[in-house]
């Protein structure tokens, strides 16, 4: 339901509100729209899985039924997660091989060793091997305070951060380029 509400229902109703329409007789549907939400929706939802992800065999424990409960395995775990960290990136390449977008909007892919470092941080946590957690890597983004962090929260909070940077680059990335089109124009 986050991933809906802050990923494909808020992209389609503000762009409803701006534009007037998702549907114009002469456009058609805008698909665009509805990707793009679709893909926010999808890293949104991760940063509340990687979470769940992390935790679910506590979660099970005390009978929450996250989605990585329901999921009982690593394997389908980790394929959920990657489908959500991936599956963004492939919305966007696939909307400008359609023409739906411009090709300046692939610049999210930018995002993608990020993403890459991610999945294998998680895949380690799953067949526990650690990930030093002393210093994160600077291209992972900030990861605020972290001289402050507990030890022991260390190996969540550094796959949260992570997948929170991947969000705010990817949209950022998208601001830009949207920015710089339409000053250019």
């Amino acid at each position: 339901m986050i991933g809906i509400c802050f990923g494909p229902c808020l992209f389609c109703g503000v762009y409803q509100s701006a534009c007037g329409g998702l549907y114009t007789e002469e456009s058609g549907f805008a698909w665009h729209i509805f990707a793009l939400g679709c893909a926010i929706g999808m890293f949104v939802t991760n940063i509340l899985y990687t979470h769940s992800f992390v935790e679910r065999h506590v979660d099970d424990v005390s009978h929450k039924k996250t989605l990585a409960v329901l999921l009982k395995t690593d394997a389908a775990g980790l394929t959920a997660y990657g489908i959500m960290l991936f599956v963004p990136f492939a919305l966007v390449i696939a909307c400008v091989a359609t023409g739906y977008i411009h090709w300046a909007y692939s610049f999210v892919c930018l995002m993608m060793p990020q993403a890459v470092w991610l999945m294998d941080a998680m895949v380690k946590f799953a067949r526990k091997i650690d990930v030093p957690t002393d210093r994160p890597h600077r291209w992972l983004g900030p990861m605020d305070n972290w001289d402050k962090v507990e030890e022991g929260n260390r190996y969540y909070l550094l796959r949260w951060y992570t997948m929170r940077n991947i969000n705010t680059g990817f949209c950022f990335i998208l601001a830009i380029v949207k920015l710089i089109l339409y000053f250019a124009h």
